[in-house]
């Protein structure tokens, strides 16, 4: 399996290049997003749930500058309908939505949907999940990973999310390794 994330699409790791720069940024200039899951044609679709609309556009327009397409909704019901749409290669859900519903129990509604099972879903949040056990609630319905939302920019968001789709294409056999002969 290859690098998610390349440079002109060769290896990252035989370029010399770790999408990091010295002072520890990302360099988001040189991130290409794999391709969708359901749309071999399109960028792959993010679908960014957070209660707070400020926060879910700067990371909604941060994702969007990487090249993924986003579509930010607020609310779990918004989930659900917009699922009905399209199908999102992966799903990033905010802990607390504003109500009585977490995200925690949207991811476990997601697996329990037979079309939406094996979507990918990341925890971004600053609920502090491993103080209630809610971490091992989101990793037990199959959460990739639980992100500190203050501690997580646009570009590491968008870096974490190539690298999960890579992993799944390669898993699913539909990627090449770039330095194989096959």
């Amino acid at each position: 399996m290859g690098a998610p994330l390349t440079p002109s699409g060769q290896d990252r790791h035989a370029a010399g290049y770790d999408g990091i720069t010295r002072s520890g940024q990302l360099r988001a200039e040189h991130m290409e997003p794999a391709l969708s899951l359901h749309h071999q044609e399109e960028p792959p679709l993010v679908m960014l749930v957070d209660d707070d609309p400020a926060v879910g556009a700067m990371f909604g327009i941060g994702l969007d500058a990487l090249g993924f397409r986003v579509e930010v909704v607020s609310s779990p019901s918004a989930v659900f309908l917009a699922i009905e749409k399209e199908m999102p290669d992966l799903v990033v859900l905010d802990f607390q939505l504003g109500g009585i519903i977490t995200g925690v129990d949207v991811l476990e509604n997601l697996r329990l949907d037979s079309r939406s099972t094996h979507v990918p879903v990341f925890m971004l949040s600053n609920h502090l999940g491993d103080l209630d056990g809610q971490v091992d609630r989101a990793f037990a319905a199959g959460a990739l990973a639980w992100l500190v939302k203050s501690q997580t920019s646009p570009a590491e968001l968008g870096l974490r999310i190539s690298q999960a789709l890579a992993s799944m294409v390669g898993d699913l056999g539909q990627a090449t390794d770039p330095g194989s002969s096959e």
